[in-house]
């Protein structure tokens, strides 16, 4: 899977008369989604943040994934989705970073029923002012 070339190559068989060599296969349309899912990915990072759990984690409300993903890249972090997590970021911010920015969301959208985490409390990295910003807004930047 982080082989660039064979990736296309079996995106190249699930197009046209090469669905055909393989009757047996019905999936080609799931099949071309992964594929494609796969080569936006940054191959050489392996690892990933699932955003739903991390705020679940935290009795947060969900920071939206686009804008999550959008503010990185306007940091200047590589970021891109995970062909296996809808809701997963992979990126190459640090930890730190990571947490500031939902440290940064539970103070604009505090929890309503719990006090906040011991680890929400701690102090942010990030110079302040801070703002949001939507993967719209982000030019792509090639995988």
């Amino acid at each position: 899977l982080n082989d660039s070339d064979f990736v296309k190559l079996c995106s190249q068989a699930c197009e046209g008369s090469e669905c055909a060599k393989l009757p047996g296969v019905t999936s080609w349309k799931k099949i071309s989604a992964l594929l494609g899912a796969i080569s936006e990915e940054h191959s050489d990072l392996v690892l990933f943040y699932k955003l739903t759990q991390l705020c679940r984690g935290l009795k947060l409300a969900p920071v939206p994934l686009r804008q999550f993903r959008g503010t990185l890249k306007k940091m200047g972090y590589r970021v891109s989705p995970f062909h296996r997590e809808s809701e997963a970021v992979k990126t190459d911010a640090p930890n730190a970073v990571v947490y500031d920015l939902l440290r940064i969301w539970a103070e604009e959208h505090p929890p309503k029923s719990s006090p906040l985490p011991e680890l929400l409390k701690k102090e942010l990295t990030l110079k302040r002012p801070f703002e949001w910003h939507s993967e719209e807004e982000v030019p792509k930047t090639k995988a």
